[in-house]
């Protein structure tokens, strides 16, 4: 890479800032650079201001050597996303790397480290420039990978490129690409008009979010005695089937098993062969109004398998009067995660960030 190309990367990169708000501390960015390792220029929370941050792009020098992208993709898990650095919770996580070369140094671990990044949640573009392999450098990316695997035929593309980029990030949000369970208590003390108004609150939280193969995934179960799966991730193409299907679902009474119900969810319905997917992140939303009168020993150490299984849990208790179970269950922190109503009738007021109408701050 020659000296005007790397200043072509930063002045891509500098664009990006300018589009997006730091100072108002929506967003927050950091940068590395890699050739034999990967270096952090600076931590998320380096820099506070978009002019701050663009003056410290421009002090970055140019380092050579040889392309290890699986050292720069290993420093974006262990370094890029910390506490001590500024990562936040409940803020999606993105990471834009950008390449010239075929990686030189240890080239069969670019795809495993890629692998972890989005294991941990960290919604990855990668650009490629003047690259030919394109067939393993797609493996990288998160999907859909036709909008986050980019490849330009040189550096110049790369700034002529940036308003679109601008426009698909702010299009992409990852939480606009999530496998999102609803798991709603039929149990005896809901009764079917309170059944009803869950089903309303479902149709509510995903009345804004791209329902679509390619795009936002839903599933949905209900539970009482026993576990109910209405449909799977891979069954519903788009919002119209999703509200149809809703309308049909029938209430159902019986006892509250929560701990079966966590465990169906996580044993069936976050299933490749069920339409889940690589690499996007997995969320359920439970919904009930009791704690558990079967196996209520069972219920934490059944979120606690699904938490470790990567699935980010949202719960939502109507009028109870203890919340020691629900909190069990929420994943943390809680003030993000575990919401408490006083009947069904004020569901709607529930508000969680599943699908923002705004991206980075833009």
């Amino acid at each position: 890479m020659g000296g005007k190309d790397f200043q072509n990367m930063k002045t891509f990169v500098k664009y990006i800032v300018s589009e997006i708000d730091i100072t108002n501390g929506t967003s927050r960015v950091g940068v590395f650079t890699f050739n034999n390792q990967a270096k952090l220029e600076f931590d998320l929370n380096t820099y506070k201001t978009n002019a701050d941050v663009i003056k410290a792009i421009d002090a970055i020098p140019q380092e050579f050597g040889n392309t290890n992208t699986a050292a720069a993709l290993r420093a974006i898990t262990q370094q890029g996303f910390t506490k001590s650095g500024g990562d936040r919770d409940n803020i999606p996580n993105v990471a834009v790397l950008i390449t010239d070369g075929q990686a030189n140094v240890d080239p069969d671990q670019m795809v495993p480290e890629s692998k972890t990044v989005k294991k941990n949640g960290i919604y990855l573009y990668a650009f490629a420039i003047k690259l030919r392999a394109y067939s393993e450098f797609k493996k990288i990316t998160s999907l859909p990978s036709n909008r986050t695997a980019v490849f330009l035929p040189n550096f110049e593309s790369l700034v002529s490129y940036s308003p679109s980029f601008m426009q698909t990030l702010c299009e992409d949000c990852p939480p606009s690409f999530i496998d999102i369970v609803f798991i709603l208590d039929s149990s005896t003390s809901v009764g079917g008009i309170n059944f009803k108004k869950m089903l309303n609150f479902v149709q509510q939280m995903v009345s804004d979010a791209n329902v679509h193969s390619s795009g936002v995934r839903v599933g949905l179960m209900t539970f009482s005695t026993r576990s109910k799966i209405i449909f799977h991730l891979n069954e519903i193409k788009d919002k119209v089937t999703f509200n149809n299907e809703i309308e049909k679902v029938a209430y159902s009474y019986g006892n509250t098993n929560t701990a079966d119900a966590i465990r169906t969810m996580r044993t069936q319905m976050f299933r490749k062969e069920n339409g889940d997917r690589d690499g996007i992140k997995n969320v359920a939303v439970i919904v009930t109004d009791g704690v558990s009168n079967m196996n209520p020993q069972l219920v934490s150490t059944e979120a606690e398998l699904a938490h470790d299984a990567g699935i980010h849990i949202i719960a939502i208790g109507i009028n109870l009067n203890s919340l020691n179970e629900l909190d069990s269950i929420a994943s943390k922190p809680l003030e993000y995660n575990r919401f408490v109503v006083d009947n069904f009738s004020r569901l709607a007021e529930v508000k969680t960030d599943l699908f923002p109408t705004t991206c980075l701050g833009i």
